[in-house]
């Protein structure tokens, strides 16, 4: 996001993080080694140029020693706002809020885990599978520019995959999402051959669920769940027709976090999930 569009809330934030250091008496480098980061990082979110996410106020607001909760609060919260409107200044009105903190979790993420169950999700999915779903799920009930400006979103956020220090991707894909056909069958024949190349070129760890498992957990509920830099970090997102719902708190983290490991225990391994998906892509989508 362009250093020179500030949003008046990064740049509250950006003041409020360099009176704060400067109270504390430490300089940028000593900052920037207590954090493990480099100076020219903390000078960019004392200056507005770099978005702060709430692991950095989190880490900062202990080097700096304030302990009052209200102002820790109100800094997380105007770090969350800022990353807000510098989203919607990115990618125009995308409609629901809960959009951009989604988009916001993604590109901080350090790891990026998934279960779908109904379609594919959105880091893998082509073009013409993204418009035919995108369509298909907001026709009637989404102006027409909201969701052409979607599907420019989920487009560009498609390059965090492109990039060196792109997260750890791993998506557990329900059988019967390959199976429901979005648009023609050539939009299918693509989707599928898309999933195999990410899988080979590493980009992605695919793990198909197949039908011949029968039932098994979470095979009802789709979920993303996102590592985040701080280790205690995890946020789940469960989404449903009619609400948007981030999970943070731990106990409930970790009822995912058990499901991912009996996905990973059950799932077909990598190579079988692609050899699963050759036969997939070449079938009859008529």
């Amino acid at each position: 996001m362009a250093g020179t569009n500030l949003t008046l809330r990064r740049r509250q934030l950006a003041a409020r993080l360099k009176r704060l250091r400067q109270e504390s008496g430490l300089t940028l480098e000593e900052v920037s080694v207590r954090l493990h980061a480099s100076p020219a990082k903390i000078s960019r979110l004392e200056n507005g140029q770099r978005g702060a996410s709430k692991e950095d106020i989190r880490a900062l607001v202990a080097i700096y020693d304030v302990a009052d909760p209200a102002a820790i609060s109100e800094l997380i919260e105007m770090a969350s706002e800022s990353r807000t409107q510098a989203l919607r200044q990115e990618y125009g009105d995308l409609g629901h809020a809960s959009t951009y903190t989604y988009i916001d979790l993604e590109a901080a993420a350090v790891a990026i885990t998934e279960h779908q169950t109904a379609v594919i999700l959105g880091l893998l999915q082509t073009e013409g599978y993204i418009h035919a779903l995108i369509h298909s799920l907001n026709a009637g009930r989404v102006e027409s520019e909201v969701i052409e400006r979607r599907i420019k979103a989920r487009l560009a956020r498609q390059k965090l995959l492109s990039k060196a220090n792109r997260p750890r991707y791993t998506t557990f894909i329900d059988e019967g999402a390959l199976a429901r056909r979005v648009g023609t069958p050539e939009t299918m024949h693509g989707q599928v051959d898309r999933l195999i190349r990410s899988a080979r070129d590493k980009l992605a760890t695919i793990r198909i669920l197949p039908f011949k498992l029968g039932p098994y957990i979470a095979d009802d509920a789709p979920f993303v769940c996102f590592e985040l830099q701080d280790p205690e970090a995890t946020i789940v997102h469960r989404e449903s027709f009619a609400a948007l719902e981030f999970i943070e708190r731990p106990g409930d983290v970790l009822a995912y976090k058990r499901a991912i490991e009996i996905m990973n225990d059950i799932a077909l391994t990598p190579d079988d999930s692609i050899a699963l998906l050759s036969q997939i892509r070449d079938r009859d989508w008529l």
